[in-house]
Formats: C-alpha cells, sequence, structure tokens
C-alpha cells in the first residue's frame, strides 16, 4: 500500500503485527472513521479499502473450500485447483459467480411464492437538505450552503454515515413500530 500522505511514517500497516487479530473490514471501518477524516477524505482510498477487504473474503472462501471439501490436500496446484473447480461446477457459495446469483434468484422466487408479492421503498439521501449534516460538515457556519456542497463532497464517509444513522431510525419507528413490518 503506498499512501505517503495517509501514513508519512509507514506506520499501521494491516499486516503488520499486533496483540490481536482484526479483521480488513475492522480495519478499514477504523481508518474510514478517524478522527482528522484524511482517509474517509481520500479520493481513491476508499476503493483501496474496498478492493482490499473484498481480496481478503475471497482468500478466506478459498481457503474454506479446499478445507471443506478436500482436507488434507494442501499440495494443490492452481492448475489443479482450476481443473476440480471446472469438474464439480459447485460456485453457488463464490459471490459474483452466475451460479450465486442463479440460487438467490432461486431464493427470492421462493420467498415470494410463500410471503406474496413484496412492497418495494426506495430511499435516496438529500444530503444538502439535512440541518444535522449541516452542523457536522459546517459547524461554525451552516447556513453556508456552497460550503456545505463542498463539505459533503470532501468527505462523503460522513454524509454516508449520517444517511444510515437516518434510516435507521426510520426504519424503527415506521417500519417496525407502525407498519409492523418483519422482513424489511
Amino acid at each position: 500500500m503506498a499512501f505517503p500522505t495517509l501514513f508519512p511514517t509507514g506506520a499501521a500497516d494491516f499486516n503488520g503485527t499486533r496483540m490481536n487479530a482484526i479483521t480488513a473490514g475492522q480495519y478499514f471501518t477504523h481508518l474510514m472513521k478517524y478522527d482528522d477524516g484524511r482517509f474517509a477524505r481520500h479520493p481513491c482510498f476508499c476503493f483501496f479499502a474496498l478492493n482490499t477487504e473484498m481480496r481478503c473474503c475471497a482468500n478466506e472462501m478459498g481457503q474454506v473450500y479446499i478445507i471443506k471439501r478436500h482436507p488434507g490436500e494442501g499440495h494443490l496446484t492452481v492448475d489443479d485447483f482450476h481443473d476440480m473447480i471446472g469438474r464439480e461446477g459447485d460456485r453457488a457459495s463464490l459471490h459474483g459467480t452466475r451460479q450465486y446469483w442463479l440460487r438467490e434468484r432461486n431464493h427470492l422466487i421462493t420467498m415470494i411464492d410463500t410471503l406474496g408479492l413484496p412492497t418495494i421503498f426506495t430511499h435516496s439521501a438529500a444530503d444538502h437538505q439535512w440541518p444535522e449534516l449541516a452542523h457536522l460538515i459546517c459547524p461554525e457556519d451552516p447556513e453556508d450552503k456552497q460550503a456545505c456542497v463542498k463539505g459533503v463532497i470532501d468527505n462523503p464517509a460522513l454524509a454516508d454515515w449520517c444517511f444510515y444513522y437516518r434510516i435507521q431510525k426510520f426504519v424503527d419507528a415506521f417500519y417496525l413500530n407502525t407498519l409492523k413490518a418483519t422482513d424489511y
């Protein structure tokens, strides 16, 4: 990882030794919420974080696949592994594969057949209209719309967390308490 502006001393590497083991998700969540906001504001770091977390997840899934399906066969080469995947055709547990999405589609169709057609709500972020977000981004002058818009653009993670918090409150108040929804 090469982010000299984010890690000026080179410390805090994910692969470094530490007392307690952490996951990639925990590591990047901590950095994105770092108090000075430099990780959340960086234009490329969030993509690097997502890519690294997805690679770690894929690596763990691959290890679990080998351990569960072929215990004691740690000597397999990459070509052997590709041959096994081609023969077995069980890719439904690997996120993103065609078999995975076909399995998820079948689960959804079964759920609709059992529960009936759903009512779908979508939510969008009116992040330039929220006074709470304006006070977080521009505490000195929350009425300055241009500064607030620039603050949202410069710190999208803060707007995302604010949106998530508002949605959680809305779901609790409206879906659970008013509509008595069970699946959401």
